[in-house]
């Protein structure tokens, strides 16, 4: 499925989720170095500034939804979509953006 393709997908109300899954499949091998990913990445203090913002925020969002939102399987799962949205956010400002 070519790029274009998957562009049409959103006027026709297609889920984002669904297209992000399709964007994960066009990545081709070369578009991901497994030894950058997974290998530790020193921080410079500029990272460690964006990293403590990040962290600040999610903690201020988390504190609002467990104000606000009924216990229960949605506030739960807000909850660990936030978790994984910041730790997505930290490896992005860690990899810089690139997975190679």
């Amino acid at each position: 499925m070519t790029k274009r393709r998957i562009a049409a997908f959103g006027s026709l109300g297609v889920p984002a989720c669904v297209r992000a899954v399709v964007n994960i499949r066009l990545m081709s091998a070369p578009d991901f170095d497994p030894e950058y990913v997974f290998s530790h990445h020193h921080a410079n203090p500029e990272q460690l500034k964006a990293y403590a913002e990040l962290h600040e925020s999610a903690k201020q969002f988390a504190k609002v939804i467990l104000a606000r939102v009924p216990e229960g399987a949605d506030r739960t799962t807000a909850l660990r979509l936030l978790r994984e949205s910041a730790m997505m956010a930290c490896a992005g400002v860690s990899l810089e953006g690139r997975l190679k």
